[in-house]
């Protein structure tokens, strides 16, 4: 049985908070999704409700219904802009703080999930620096998971093919530096013997036809 490896978290948090920005209020992305914080897909009002969010004047907790109502103006905003055009039409923010809270949630959440949701991955034998690597990856998938929005990466991963791995780690929409750093996690990894590839090169092919 192969050894699982240890991901530090703080090594991941650090990782995540050096790349991301922190975007204290709510915003839309090109397609009209609302975000806030670090990268935090916010999906419906509910999920703005249970944010923990002040107010910019009074630096005071703010209410369900003035949540609510925040989040209705944003969401009807034209979507697309620059991140700081949504500043102005808000009054509610989400502190530093509770967005490394988040933050740690998230990743806690990711990893639970690889584990539990992609058994052929075999997330916890991975080397530590390709775990994270995965989770950045996977990080901002809201509709689709890594397998389907990532494929060649992922295949990449389950056969340990490490340099193609490096090749399709890049990801459109997100800015160069943050890419650059996770295509060099993939440096300096031991690949396995190419009949390994072969092996599960084969499995693939059959898995889609």
């Amino acid at each position: 049985m192969k050894k699982q490896q240890t991901l530090e978290m703080e090594r991941v948090e650090q990782h995540f908070i050096r790349y991301l920005p922190d975007i204290s209020y709510l915003y839309l992305d090109k397609n009209g999704r609302a975000y806030i914080g670090m990268g935090f897909h916010i999906s419906s009002k509910s999920d703005y409700i249970r944010l923990p969010l002040k107010d910019k004047r009074t630096k005071k907790a703010v209410s369900n219904i003035d949540k609510a109502t925040e989040f209705a103006r944003i969401i009807r905003l034209p979507k697309g802009y620059a991140v700081n055009f949504y500043e102005p039409f808000g009054e509610c923010y989400l502190s530093h703080n509770e967005s490394i809270i988040l933050l740690k949630n998230k990743i806690k959440q990711l990893t639970i999930e690889f584990k539990e949701q992609h058994a052929e991955l075999n997330f916890a034998q991975l080397p530590a620096k390709v775990q994270l690597a995965v989770l950045d990856v996977a990080y901002d998938l809201t509709e689709q998971s890594i397998k389907h929005a990532y494929p060649d990466f992922y295949q990449a991963i389950c056969i340990k093919n490490w340099p193609v791995a490096a090749q399709t780690c890049t990801r459109s929409g997100i800015c160069k530096v943050r890419n650059n750093a996770v295509q060099a996690l993939f440096k300096n990894l031991e690949t396995p013997d190419k009949s390994v590839f072969e092996t599960f090169k084969n499995y693939f092919h059959k898995a889609k036809y």
